[in-house]
């Protein structure tokens, strides 16, 4: 395996910050920390699939500041689907070897240049054959809405799953999670959204990226 470790600076490199800046300005509410959600309102973390030893979790992103960040060493990847991750109470230590990247679901100007951003991370860093265990982790408040999007993205592009069946396979094993089919909290419906990223996604990616 090639040396993943990075030095806790790279969570706060300036020239990130900077490229995507207009993405948090879009949304003042991102330029302050989010409350965590309690401990009674979350799921622990559910594995939604592994194949050939890789794997792929969803989970709120409690699970990844309790107890100084304990969970992070066991991922080769967090993928934070709220955005803006500067803010969030990370203990840098925790990523001396796993990457985080950014994937900030409702801000839809920017939704598929992000997506896109994560495949092109998974592929380019050969997570789908390097031959080890790899564990990518994608979190959201809960891991149940903004998560679950980017995931079901991650199986279709990664692991070849239809869109109907990315969502049967999350919400079967975690429950209370999945793709909205009509607007909720005054959102509009995730699978629409998900549905309507596609042609772009499979036009940037290529027709053979995995």
């Amino acid at each position: 395996r090639e040396d993943r470790s990075r030095s806790p600076a790279d969570l706060s490199d300036q020239a990130i910050f900077r490229a995507n800046q207009p993405l948090f300005i879009a949304n003042a509410a991102r330029t302050t920390t989010l409350p965590m959600p309690r401990r009674g309102d979350t799921s622990v973390p559910t594995l939604i699939i592994s194949v050939c030893g890789v794997e792929v979790w969803l989970g709120s992103i409690l699970d990844l500041c309790s107890n100084d960040g304990e969970q992070v060493s066991h991922h080769t990847v967090i993928i934070d689907c709220m955005g803006d991750f500067s803010h969030r109470p990370w203990t840098q230590d925790a990523f001396h070897k796993t990457y985080l990247l950014e994937c900030a679901w409702n801000h839809a100007p920017r939704r598929e240049e992000c997506c896109l951003r994560v495949l092109k991370w998974i592929q380019a860093h050969r997570i789908m054959n390097s031959g080890q265990k790899e564990s990518i982790f994608l979190c959201c408040r809960k891991g149940e809405r903004r998560s679950v999007a980017v995931a079901a993205i991650v199986l279709m592009f990664c692991f070849g799953f239809t869109l109907t069946a990315a969502n049967a396979q999350i919400t079967e094993l975690r429950p209370g999670a999945g793709l909205t089919v009509v607007p909720e909290h005054g959102y509009p419906a995730t699978f629409d959204e998900v549905l309507a990223l596609l042609p772009g996604l499979k036009s940037g990616m290529g027709e053979n990226a995995f």
